[in-house]
């Protein structure tokens, strides 16, 4: 099977899966017990770099407190889903009055 599938790759030529995937894709891309990683290809001058590619690791800055929630007071949730009671009342009203024609 393995010899049918080298030859059916190959284009009726026998050789071997690591001269077929050298010729394919430039590295070999499987060896015994590890993986080759090829090297990045050059990006672009006309790709905008994000503002993160200059800092220390390639990482982002770490999101400033006020863009995490904030902690809910007992009234406050007691408020909200008040709210959605009457967004739900609201909702199930207008899909009773709604009628085809209407």
């Amino acid at each position: 099977l393995k010899q049918r599938l080298m030859l059916a790759m190959a284009g009726r030529r026998a050789i071997g899966m690591k001269r077929l995937a050298r010729r394919s894709f430039g590295f070999v891309p499987f060896r015994e017990g590890q993986y080759y990683v090829p090297p990045p290809h050059p990006i672009p001058s006309t790709v905008p770099r994000p503002d993160y590619v200059s800092r220390p690791g390639g990482r982002p800055a770490p999101l400033p407190e006020s863009t995490f929630a904030e902690a809910k007071q007992s009234e406050e949730i007691a408020r909200m889903r008040r709210a959605g009671q009457l967004a739900r009342n609201a909702l199930r009203a207008a899909m009773a009055a709604a009628k085809v024609g209407v």
